[in-house]
């Protein structure tokens, strides 16, 4: 899968893959702090990457750009959701403590503390980050990027996140964008048609 990327990944300054397996199940913060201390010296930038988002187009540009000028953390105030139960969307549209797309110098990751934490990890490292940083910038992107997705229902993380698709709220709100507007790539689109009808097939 990396192959796919490879070039525009290149393009980016991502030019090293490792592949880490594991025997334990690690917590998840652990796995980040170990994923930080596997980059390469040179390595400027971490990203948080869930594997059920598909990144838009300029994300890598985005966040490399950003904290490499300076800024301590990187992320999105605006994104669109769409649910494999429902087949709805929703946009992300708020200014939370930490939002989508998250980014953070890599450095800084390094040198955060593990803990026994299962969720709100992100918060957890947002504020690890602000208290190793004296003073603590942060950028938090504004603009809607449409050729990116945050999905749902497929995994355990997200189980309590559907009742926001039946009824909008904050950090939601309804939109009217549909997922055919969206400037995802047609592969990316048909893999979500075949997913839905892979689970409309096992009910």
């Amino acid at each position: 899968m990396i192959e796919q990327y490879a070039n525009k990944l290149k393009e980016n300054r991502c030019t090293r893959f490792v592949y880490i397996t594991q025997n334990d199940k690690a917590k998840l913060i652990d796995k980040w702090i170990y994923i930080a201390n596997k980059a390469s010296y040179s390595s400027k930038v971490y990203l948080l990457q869930a594997a059920d988002c598909y990144s838009y187009q300029t994300r890598l540009h985005n966040s490399y750009t950003t904290i490499t000028k300076g800024y301590h953390w990187y992320d999105n105030t605006k994104g669109l959701f769409y649910s494999f139960n429902s087949a709805k969307l929703i946009e992300y549209n708020a200014n939370m403590r930490t939002n989508l797309s998250m980014a953070l110098p890599t450095k800084l990751m390094q040198d955060i503390p593990t803990k026994d934490i299962n969720k709100g990890i992100d918060g957890y490292i947002f504020s690890q980050a602000q208290r190793l940083s004296e003073p603590f910038y942060v950028f938090n992107d504004e603009n809607m990027y449409l050729s990116g997705l945050d999905t749902h229902g497929l995994n355990n993380i997200s189980i309590k996140r559907e009742s926001y698709f039946d009824k909008p709220r904050l950090p939601f709100k309804e939109t009217n964008t549909t997922l055919e507007q969206t400037y995802l790539p047609t592969n990316i689109k048909d893999e979500i048609s075949r997913i839905e009808k892979r689970l409309r097939n096992s009910v």
